[in-house]
């Protein structure tokens, strides 16, 4: 504690303009004078506190002197930490690339002396070198190496593997490689979010965000950016709070919300005092947001600052390409036409030889309101043409690119169920070993299921056949009956009936009337019998007439009331049918007349355009289906189903107790065309 007092005492009497023209010496002694290495680390760590960046000069020779002197002790991963420190001032503080990449590589030639932790550290601040200067390919190397080293170490716990990772995606990014990017920020935010790393787990969600934005889907990119938002805290660095307002305006311009850009760039600018750099990048934008909206005295307003602040920023390309984007655009504003058009197409060949067709677009643009301006319309057409042919390209290919990009993720995703597919397959087949011992087990059972399953597929075939013949012996039984009643009635009539005709012609003969009466009576008995055996009206007559003469019949011989609707029916079915539809018809009146206690009772027969409809309906007892399962299964009611499967028809029995009984025969004309 009392060496950082006198370094800061020594510090705060060297402070002030005349600090220029101090010996370092007098810095270095207070150091140099600690007795061991350890003890002086504590003063090089400090230095950040004291004299970065205000004096920056001196911070690069204490730095330069740490190196030196950690490196003497053969301290090769401290020696490695103050180069990274130092290589940083010089590619993003003084912009002299070269030192950086000198300061690094030397660093990087200890190799063997250094842990892999700072072997990996180093790679990545050399990439981060390279990008300064827009060597993307050597950037994305150097950060494959440090992820490389990183993975070797299997160490989830280093930020840095995670930063490894995550600029690698950046640079796969700027490839067009969508894929492996989105691969690569995966892996960073697990390492970030493992260490409850939140500033990093901002940066990823960052380059997200910009993922989102080069795909198209800009919506998704402001998601991202509200999330970075949400998840900053007074404690999260404020770089990446800049770059997050900074992004975010320009996934806003995408969306034509000109006005949220302009407010978000304002909010950078307004954080951005510990980052001129940054707050550079905003007046560079402002510039040309302004100008897009015809703000012209804004876009001076902030080109002026920029021009006030560029000395600062000399040496750094990225910064010198914005001051050139702002300045064209200023001088638009100016109306300096012809400086304008001298100064954009030098940004034209530029940002062609860099792949940046969207700016050579905007440049294109820019050109063509120049010249109209001017009156040039010729050249005013020919730059119009070029920057419509250009956007052209750029939709069709950010159409292109997120077409390919979701179908990468759907195919990144397949894949992926198919390693899981194949993990799952190993994992059955390393518990197979277990089911050996149940193998006979399984078979005996197969076995015995299979034997078992023969038996009750024979016994269920053997049901079914003994059902069918069953039902065909049923109908074969009433065809035989209906024959047997033939019979019997026509012996009646042609045989008993004769006979009862001369018995009543002789005894009329012999005026006896008792006699007669009584032979009378018998022959209309034995005619009535051979009527309801086979009736006569059916083959004389038709079904229509004998289906007529049943009605009255009952309604003659009755107490009930018959309504009737009799469509025609005759000659669409052989008489086979028409006999069975007669005797359907004749058990309905039957048990109209024994069983409903009806006052009234109707039959209804519609000659439908498909179908004949017959209906017979009462207005009795009725009965309840699930109380007397007998009704179904009674002689009367097996005949009537059985006659129905004859004609191939539908039978359809509605009954409620104290309310009636209702019974639907349907007969297709089809089946019996067929």
């Amino acid at each position: 504690m009392q060496r950082l007092f006198l370094l800061a005492v020594f510090i705060f009497s060297a402070g002030g303009s005349s600090y220029g023209n101090h010996n370092y010496d007098s810095l270095f002694q207070v150091i140099d004078s600690q007795p061991t290495w350890e003890a002086k680390l504590p003063l090089y760590d400090t230095l950040d506190v004291w004299i970065y960046p205000e004096k920056l000069d001196l911070y690069q020779q204490c730095l330069s002197r740490a190196i030196q002197n950690t490196k003497a002790e053969q301290q090769y991963d401290f020696a490695a930490k103050y180069a990274i420190r130092l290589a940083q001032t010089y590619y993003s503080e003084v912009f002299i690339p070269d030192s950086a990449f000198a300061i690094l590589s030397r660093a990087l030639s200890w190799d063997d002396r250094l842990s892999p932790s700072s072997k990996g550290s180093l790679f990545i601040q050399r990439g981060h070198a390279y990008s300064y200067i827009n060597e993307y390919d050597s950037s994305l190397r150097e950060y494959n190496n440090a992820a490389h080293v990183y993975e070797t170490l299997n160490d989830s716990t280093q930020r840095e593997f995670g930063e490894a990772y995550l600029y690698s995606a950046a640079r796969h990014m700027q490839k067009g490689d969508f894929i492996k990017s989105g691969e690569l920020l995966e892996n960073a935010r697990a390492i970030f979010a493992h260490n409850y790393d939140t500033a990093s787990l901002i940066k990823t969600i960052n380059e997200t965000a910009i993922l989102y934005g080069m795909n198209g889907f800009a919506e998704k990119a402001i998601e991202q950016r509200k999330r970075i938002i949400q998840l900053s805290n007074a404690n999260t660095e404020i770089g990446l709070i800049l770059v997050n307002y900074i992004n975010y305006a320009t996934e806003a311009r995408k969306l034509n919300n000109d006005s949220l850009g302009i407010r978000l760039l304002k909010k950078a600018i307004s954080l951005g005092g510990p980052k001129p750099d940054l707050r550079y990048s905003a007046y560079s934008k402002l510039t040309v947001a302004y100008t897009k909206i015809n703000r012209c005295d804004s876009a001076n307003h902030y080109f002026q600052r920029m021009q006030a602040e560029r000395d600062k920023f000399k040496g750094s390309k990225w910064l010198d390409e914005l001051y050139l984007w702002a300045q064209v655009y200023s001088l638009y504003c100016q109306n300096k036409y012809d400086e304008t058009i001298a100064l954009s197409k030098q940004l034209i060949d530029q940002c062609r030889t860099q792949n940046k067709y969207e700016e050579v677009m905007k440049m294109e643009n820019l050109t063509y309101k120049c010249y109209l301006a001017k009156g040039d319309f010729e050249n005013a057409h020919t730059h119009l043409q070029s920057s419509i042919h250009i956007k052209d390209s750029i939709l069709s290919a950010s159409k292109s690119n997120a077409l390919v990009y979701m179908e990468t993720l759907y195919e990144k995703e397949h894949r992926e169920r198919q390693i899981s597919d194949q993990e799952n397959e190993i994992k059955v087949l390393a518990t197979a070993n277990l089911f050996k011992t149940r193998l006979s087990w399984a078979i005996g059972i197969g076995l015995l299921l299979f034997f078992a399953g023969i038996y009750f597929y024979r016994s269920s075939r053997f049901a079914i056949q003994a059902k069918k013949m069953e039902a065909l012996y049923s109908r074969q039984l009433i065809v035989a009956h209906e024959d047997e009643r033939k019979r019997i009635s026509q012996d009646l009539h042609d045989s008993v009936g004769q006979s009862l005709i001369l018995i009543k012609n002789k005894v009329a003969l012999n005026q006896d009337e008792n006699t007669t009466n009584m032979v009378s009576k018998a022959l209309e008995e034995v005619r009535s019998i051979s009527k309801a055996l086979h009736p006569a009206v059916l083959e004389n007559l038709g079904l229509t007439a004998a289906i007529q003469k049943l009605v009255s019949d009952a309604d003659e011989y009755s107490d009930i009331f018959f309504s009737e609707e009799i469509d025609t029916i005759d000659g669409l079915f052989d008489e086979a049918k028409e006999l069975q539809i007669y005797r359907i018809i004749q058990e309905c009146l039957n048990n109209v007349l024994k069983h409903s206690m009806t006052e009234s009772a109707s039959i209804v027969v519609k000659n439908e355009p498909r179908r004949i409809s017959i209906q017979v309906k009462d207005y009795g007892v009725g009965f309840d289906l699930t109380e007397d399962s007998r009704v179904m299964t009674s002689l009367g009611m097996k005949t009537l189903k059985e006659r129905t499967q004859l004609l191939g028809g539908k039978l359809m029995i509605e009954s409620i107790k104290g309310k009636g009984t209702s019974v639907t025969l349907h007969i297709s004309k089809r089946t019996e065309n067929a």
